[in-house]
């Protein structure tokens, strides 16, 4: 969608780009000199055809490009040693150190802490927020709101993001306690009068919908 906003809005500089990619794939290319993706990021862009595992030609044609406008595509565990000579130097290595490509954020999570069965769900909480459960490689299904990445060719990741997880806690603050969280004492204080509350605080009920919501409803 990104790109397609380009293409509408910014036509001249549409025409002028060479290749659409990630910082990610950005840094790999300044240290390497190639265009490389790992399938997680590749995933998440919503060009990629993660059940045969080659670029979406609907979504391509949206977008306006061709597979030449984007990186090659591998799987998380590939690397690749071969820095440029000059960067080589101005880091002072000896010897050839293997750069592995990986995966993106969310998929990582569930990997570093283990989650990588259907029972068992990584949920992260920042600002925003996640909920995470690996399966198997799936059929294709509609996704009901969720998101489905890559981890490997056996293995992916589905789940939902929120928009407001932290942020809620900092909008109560603000609103009802005119308190602006900038220290872990002002965090601390919050967190004390949260733990007066009773379980279930009486029934009440709090949608956290301060910033618009994505999983499942994506209302902005």
């Amino acid at each position: 969608c990104k790109i397609a906003w380009i293409k509408n809005e910014r036509p001249e500089l549409f025409r002028k780009t060479s290749k659409f990619i990630s910082v990610k794939e950005y840094i790999f290319q300044r240290l390497f000199g190639k265009y490389i993706v790992d399938v997680g990021i590749a995933s998440a862009s919503g060009l990629f055809d993660i059940y045969n595992l080659c670029w979406h030609k609907e979504a391509l044609e949206f977008a306006g490009i061709d597979e030449s406008k984007l990186s090659q595509v591998v799987v998380a565990t590939h690397f690749e040693t071969a820095l440029i000579e000059s960067i080589k130097s101005e880091l002072n290595l000896k010897h050839s150190i293997p750069f592995v490509t990986g995966g993106n954020d969310g998929c990582l999570a569930n990997l570093g802490c283990g989650a990588l069965n259907k029972d068992e769900a990584a949920l992260t909480v920042g600002t925003s927020g996640a909920v995470r459960v690996t399966i198997p490689k799936p059929l294709p299904a509609a996704l009901q709101g969720l998101f489905r990445y890559m981890l490997t060719n056996e293995l992916y990741v589905t789940g939902g993001p929120i928009n407001n997880g932290g942020i809620a806690l900092q909008w109560f603050a603000e609103n009802f306690l005119n308190i602006a969280i900038g220290s872990s004492e002002d965090f601390n204080q919050i967190m004390q009068l949260a733990s007066k509350a009773p379980a279930g605080s009486n029934g009440l009920l709090f949608l956290p919908y301060l910033l618009g919501e994505r999983a499942p409803v994506w209302d902005e």
